[in-house]
Formats: C-alpha cells, structure tokens, sequence
C-alpha cells in the first residue's frame, strides 16, 4: 500500500481530529487520530510468528546453493588460517565481495562451531535489524505525512 493511497483512505473515512486551543478558544494546532491498526493485531501477530519460524526452520537447513557454499568456505579459510584481512579463494585472491560476510561467518564459527547455523546465524540477525527498520522508518514517515495534512 502506497503513502498516497493510505492518505486517500485516511480522507475518505474522516478518521477524529485532535485539536488543541489557546486561552482565547481559538485553534492551536489540530491532529488526525488515526486508528491503532487497520489490520487487526492477532494477525500481524500470527504472521511474523509464521515468518519466524520459517526463518528460523532456514537456518537448519544444509547449505545447498554453490555461492552459499563458497562463500562459506572463504569464511572458513578466515577461521582457519587466522588471516581476516586477505579473501582466498582456491589458493587465489577472491575480490568479488566486500570482508564484512566473511569477518562474520569467521566471528559466528568461532562462537558456535563450524556449521550452517553458524554461517546463516549473522545473515538472519542482519535481517531481523532490517526489517524493523523498515518499520520504524516507514511508521516514521507515514506519521510525518499524516499530521502535515490540511485539514
């Protein structure tokens, strides 16, 4: 859902205003109240729940893909060697990615063993910490663009 069409809704329905007054009664400011949600909670609820879940299912599961694989393995050589400042490759330097998948795979490996989880584990935090921004971010501008609407 758009900004502008959640803003259509939000003029269609003519949701409360909220005003405040001076001492003279005349109008100092004046808010849109908007309900809390206009999907009911239980819902958000039992769908992150069911997102979790799979998300978390996820990081069980045996690494499958080649690049998955392959990065892991470059992380891998970083544990192993205790050099986190070259990327190698099959004896050659890898320049394809940027250090900071590979520093974490090493970090996750020395925390919880050589594994899969390991390796998903900083993936599904980084995640986790982008979603939330998104919402915040989002719930941020929608509130922004709500109360600066004429009324």
């Amino acid at each position: 859902m758009t900004v502008d069409c959640i803003i259509k809704i939000v003029k269609r329905y003519h949701f409360p205003m909220q005003q405040t007054h001076d001492a003279d009664g005349a109008i100092k400011s004046s808010k849109t109240i908007l309900p809390a949600q206009f999907i009911p909670g239980k819902i958000y609820f039992f769908l992150f729940t069911l997102l979790g879940i799979v998300y978390v299912i996820g990081l069980f599961v045996p690494l499958m893909d080649n690049d998955a694989a392959h990065h892991a393995n470059i992380g891998l050589h970083m544990y192993l060697t205790g050099d986190y400042v070259h990327l190698i490759d099959v004896n050659k330097d890898y320049l394809d990615k940027p250090h900071l998948l590979f520093w974490l795979a090493a970090a996750s490996y020395h925390l919880f063993g050589v594994s899969a989880f390991a390796y998903k584990f900083p993936s599904f935090l980084f995640s986790i910490l982008g979603i939330y921004s998104t919402y915040r971010i989002g719930k941020l501008y929608m509130m922004q663009r709500l109360e600066s609407l004429p009324h």
